[in-house]
């Protein structure tokens, strides 16, 4: 059983899409850090020893600069960690549930880098409220979760597509725009409970989430930044890279109207769909959104 499970999960790693990728990940990371909690515990005879609390501050964000600047790696950590069962699986969850529209709009390729744009954001609007005094956020306060990278998955899909449904549970089908201003409102009304940081980092993300479409929509794909340094550590050679540029220069000599009047009718369906929904498409529109999140 063990051996199938395993097996699926690398299956999964290698040629599942990346919204499932980074959920493993984060799924990967919360089972290692609950495993350290239970050997430290029962270690300890029923006490949790403060290495555990050194280990948990070792990958979140502070809200002192000092400490982010001799820890630079929590700017990224932080955003795959989580502690809180419930924490971990409403992130996962919105995740998976906005993630798989924004690839269908907008490419695969774009999901991590939306991600982790998301995370940096939110994590800069956390450290700057520190720094501001902003209440309940202190040079003492840390943060972490993939929360405003959530956010800003969500945010690019209801900026993109905000009559689309989705069925929710003991509720029904609701129109993605409405569970975003939900969730924006309660992040709101958070600015002032007990977890005020986590509230001003959502709502980082949140911005994040429309600027990086904003952007998008004026030619600037901020993906492509992310792709290219990635890539750097994934293997991905300069003949590699030269062999796809190749292919997409072909593909793109080929094409009849070419790549801007692409990105034109692309823009022209993205706003049919932000006008009236999905379902309003035909079937030649689905077949082109499809071939472009696939290019």
């Amino acid at each position: 059983m063990f051996q199938s499970i395993w097996s699926d999960l690398r299956k999964e790693l290698e040629y599942g899409n990346t919204v499932t990728r980074i959920i493993l990940a984060n799924v990967f990371v919360f089972l290692a850090i609950k495993l350290v909690y239970l050997i430290l515990y029962f270690s300890g005879g029923g006490q949790l020893p403060p290495v555990y609390l050194q280990i948990v501050r070792f990958f979140s964000l502070s809200g002192s600069g000092m400490y982010n600047l001799t820890h630079p790696w929590v700017w990224f950590t932080h955003m795959f960690f989580h502690e809180g069962f419930w924490h971990i699986l409403w992130n996962m969850l919105f995740l998976m549930w906005f993630g798989r529209i924004v690839g269908d709009l907008l490419g695969d390729h774009r999901i991590f880098p939306l991600y982790i744009f998301g995370g940096l954001v939110g994590a800069i609007v956390f450290f700057m409220g520190a720094q501001l005094g902003f209440p309940g956020i202190g040079t003492n306060s840390y943060a972490l979760g993939a929360s405003a990278s959530a956010m800003a998955i969500m945010m690019a899909a209801a900026t993109l597509a905000p009559d689309y449904s989705i069925r929710l549970l003991l509720i029904g089908d609701v129109k993605i725009k409405f569970v975003v201003l939900a969730l924006i409102i309660i992040d709101i009304i958070g600015l002032s409970g007990g977890n005020s940081g986590g509230s001003i980092a959502h709502l980082g993300g949140v911005f994040a989430g429309w600027l990086f479409i904003a952007q998008l929509r004026r030619g600037f794909d901020f993906s492509v930044l992310v792709n290219n340094f990635t890539a750097l550590f994934t293997g991905l050679n300069k003949s590699d890279r030269y062999q796809k540029n190749r292919s997409r220069m072909k593909t793109v000599h080929k094409a009849t109207r070419g790549a801007k009047n692409s990105r034109l009718e692309l823009d022209e369906i993205l706003e049919k769909i932000k006008r009236k929904g999905m379902e309003s498409l035909t079937e030649e529109e689905l077949a082109f959104l499809k071939k472009a999140s696939k290019d």
